[in-house]
């Protein structure tokens, strides 16, 4: 049955060497020509991954203006600090 899929040739001209290559380093070379071919050989690549993946994400919000707000905080406790103290008082 026919499911109206289309395998296109990237334009690999090379598949000798990509074979051998393959073969070299313990793997498996699919040649699918066509979308029956092409589901068979993504069945056979399911049937042999053995492990799993994990995905973790660690994420911390933390604002950006939080240093200057320190800042600004401190120099308001400053200024009232000294405020309070007779030495720093305006004179008018």
């Amino acid at each position: 049955m026919e499911t109206g899929t289309t395998v296109q040739n990237q334009g690999f001209n090379d598949a000798p060497k990509l074979i051998s290559g393959v073969r070299a380093t313990g793997g498996r070379y699919y040649d699918a020509r066509d979308a029956k071919q092409l589901n068979q050989a993504y069945r056979e690549i399911g049937s042999l991954e053995k492990g799993r993946f994990e995905k973790r994400e660690q994420r911390r919000d933390e604002p950006a203006f939080a240093p200057f707000a320190g800042v600004a905080l401190a120099a308001l406790a400053a200024s009232l600090v000294l405020r309070a103290t007779p030495a720093f008082r305006e004179l008018a």
